[in-house]
């Protein structure tokens, strides 16, 4: 297969440098290389972070989520609920 490649873009890509990503853990390096670099995420407006754990109806395993909502938000704990109850589906 073919991959052409705007003819601008093809510069920046000849000068990146080449990426074994064949395998689990050299892909999850290149990750984590690539990830460290950036910069930490900053909410615009005041977030409220819950973690909770949530069973699947298959098994009763739970399975760890983390919910964001804004900080402001008056009936977290009733929004917590329905979305459990719409991730048992």
């Amino acid at each position: 297969m073919d991959h052409s490649l705007d003819p601008e873009l093809a510069a920046v890509a000849t000068a990146l440098p080449a990426m074994d990503l064949s395998g689990l853990d050299s892909a999850r390096e290149h990750e984590r290389l690539v990830v460290s670099h950036l910069p930490q995420y900053e909410s615009r407006i005041p977030l409220s972070v819950h973690d909770v754990a949530v069973p699947l109806a298959q098994n009763g395993v739970e399975v760890p989520i983390r919910l964001y909502e804004p900080a402001a938000s008056s009936d977290s704990t009733a929004r917590m609920e329905a979305g459990r109850r719409l991730l048992q589906v």
